[in-house]
């Protein structure tokens, strides 16, 4: 199944999240940053650090990615992944204030729109005294996604921090996936739906 977004579409194949991927693309050319051309902000030190470290861990997990621009100049790393309950669409975003790092994981399905209020309800229950991370429901055409944001203005981003938001996102959805699922082709209500999820990470 070809998992598709309404953000930009990968061109690059989907790879096991636990295999290697071979033959990496070359990093896009990053188009600068409109500032003062005579000084080099922290701004653009910032945005220039976290650049690279995401790249960097893109090379040092071996995943085929691609690189498109954002609307706020920032840059975005496209990756699919198969995981045990369907592919996602996997975003780490490099924002172009230079102080935010966001990623963003979508699974290879919308939810209908006569689920969305049942649906909307589960998030809740899942975001509940979350600290980090938290599960989005689009109610305009039901896309759904697990995110997690990071502002790095007075620290710098590094690969831990990188990993445990990529796992953190990419593992969360996957676990949650067949309790949404339960929703919509099960009839379960949210709450109930929420039990079997607890229930089967015992």
């Amino acid at each position: 199944m070809t998992c598709l977004t309404k953000r930009t579409i990968m061109k690059t194949d989907t790879v096991e999240l636990t295999a290697n991927a071979s033959d990496i693309k070359n990093a896009v050319q990053v188009p600068q940053m409109q500032t003062d051309i005579e000084v080099m902000t922290e701004q653009q030190i910032r945005f220039n650090h976290m650049l690279e470290e995401v790249r960097k861990y893109h090379i040092n997990q071996e995943w085929k990615y691609d690189e498109n621009g954002r609307n706020d100049g920032g840059i975005s790393f496209a990756s699919q992944f198969k995981m045990s309950h369907g592919t996602q669409h996997f975003f780490m975003d490099v924002f172009g204030d230079g102080n935010r790092f966001a990623v963003f994981s979508y699974p290879c399905f919308e939810v209908p729109e006569e689920f969305w209020p049942a649906v909307a309800i589960y998030t809740t229950y899942v975001n509940y005294g979350r600290l980090i991370g938290k599960m989005e429901l689009d109610m305009s055409d039901g896309e759904i996604r697990m995110s997690a944001c990071v502002n790095v203005m007075d620290s710098h981003l590094s690969q831990d921090m990188i990993s445990v938001m990529e796992n953190l996102v990419i593992i969360d959805l996957d676990k949650h996936t067949p309790a949404i699922m339960k929703i919509i082709y099960g009839g379960l209500s949210p709450s109930a739906a929420y039990d079997y999820y607890t229930e089967s990470q015992k």
